[in-house]
């Protein structure tokens, strides 16, 4: 993105915060992938959208939240913001801005 676009604007949920955005579910993240995989049965996500279970798999499994050296990692050069929630971080946004050129 930053090596084509004039500018850029990611964001990214933060793996430290203890809440995974995507499941809606406390911790889930931190915990073993397949003690995980089977607390997101319950999840509001979950009951709320009723997906299938080859969905539940991929979109679990699928799913990785970034730290913010990975962020850093796949946007070099990026300026990283901390958006926060209760004092921690939340989330990460990458933003990149090219110098304007001459003026013609």
């Amino acid at each position: 993105m930053a090596r084509v676009a004039k500018e850029v604007f990611c964001q990214t949920p933060a793996r430290t915060f203890p809440l995974e955005p995507h499941f809606i579910m406390p911790f889930v993240h931190w915990l073993p992938s397949n003690v995980g995989f089977i607390l997101i049965q319950a999840s509001p996500w979950r009951i709320l959208s009723r997906p299938s279970a080859r969905v539940i798999r991929e979109y679990f499994y699928g799913t990785k939240l970034l730290k913010e050296d990975e962020i850093r990692g796949i946007f070099p050069g990026c300026v990283i913001h901390h958006e926060r929630a209760f004092g921690l971080v939340k989330s990460y946004m990458a933003v990149y801005r090219k110098a304007a050129g001459p003026k013609a």
